[in-house]
């Protein structure tokens, strides 16, 4: 079967289109298929909730405050507040930013309030590594005329991580404090409760990052114990002297801590946690085999 020049490259420019075509059809599908996934696909688990603390009424409304965790990045925040749990209402507007602290104070005035009403409100804060967080609601009611005003609620759920008291062993003399634990393949540390054990990359020589002060340690628990137990376990511990006065138990001289959002023995969730430095589950180098 024979072909003109022309005959040649008008076939040639046809097939050449039909397989673009063909090609941008497929990439059209594919981008189809990616938004058709849910929305919560792969997102971030947000550790480092913003706290909020009861509302305090002012001579013009109410004052709206909390705590905001900056775990790397960059974190911005905002409250809401309205009569129901929809809100409806953002203060500031834009959201505003947060300092690059661990834990930062913040707080709102809002005016305009309708007597006889009962409002909730909550604090939200956003992290370009983490993704967008809630505290838990809380209510103010405003009194109508002749009515004496409510006390602000505690919150009703809590989304943040429940926290615990640091882990401390009492007692004087040798005491044992840590086990080991095989995760995935891994020998780490954990309490004689089975809690798995961090340290901070850069809480090294004594310098301590994760603090009272910062808010850290009601994420971060401290492994303490009484000033005369000398911690034991399966490898060589020691301990450091604290900030707030306490007695930490070190491992290669490194503060040990527990997670709060670890609910469970053997759970790992703060590996690779990024905030004031890197957390890491303490591990146990494991043995080469002898030849």
């Amino acid at each position: 079967m024979g072909f003109s020049k022309s005959g040649r490259c008008g076939w040639l420019l046809g097939h050449s289109r039909g397989r673009r075509l063909a090609g941008l059809l497929g990439v059209v599908a594919a981008v189809g298929a990616i938004a058709s996934l849910p929305a919560t696909a792969g997102a971030a688990i947000v550790y480092y909730p913003p706290s909020a603390t009861p509302a305090v009424q002012t001579a013009t409304g109410f004052e709206l405050k909390g705590n905001v965790y900056d775990y790397g990045g960059t974190t911005t925040y905002h409250f809401e507040y309205g009569p129901s749990p929809a809100y409806g209402t953002s203060v500031p507007v834009p959201d505003a930013e947060a300092s690059t602290s661990l834990s930062s104070s913040v707080s709102e005035q809002i005016t305009g309030l309708m007597s006889g009403t009962t409002y909730h409100w909550r604090l939200v804060s956003t992290n370009s590594v983490e993704g967008t967080g809630f505290s838990a609601d809380q209510t103010f009611t405003i009194a109508g005329a002749g009515t004496a005003p409510t006390t602000p609620t505690m919150p009703m759920a809590p989304t943040a991580p429940t926290t615990s008291p640091p882990t401390t062993v009492g007692g004087s003399g040798p005491k044992r404090v840590v086990k080991t634990r095989s995760v995935k393949g891994r020998t780490l540390l954990a309490t004689t409760a089975g809690r798995t054990l961090y340290t901070l990359s850069v809480e090294k020589h004594g310098k301590f990052v994760c603090t009272a002060e910062s808010g850290c340690t009601g994420i971060w628990h401290p492994l303490t114990v009484a000033a005369g137990v000398k911690p034991q376990g399966p490898v060589k511990l020691g301990t450091v002297s604290r900030p707030e006065g306490t007695v930490q138990v070190t491992y290669r001289g490194l503060p040990l801590y527990t997670f709060a959002s670890d609910k469970k023995a053997g759970e790992v969730k703060g590996e690779g946690l990024k905030d004031v430095g890197v957390w890491h589950a303490a591990t146990v180098p494991t043995p080469k085999p002898s030849r």
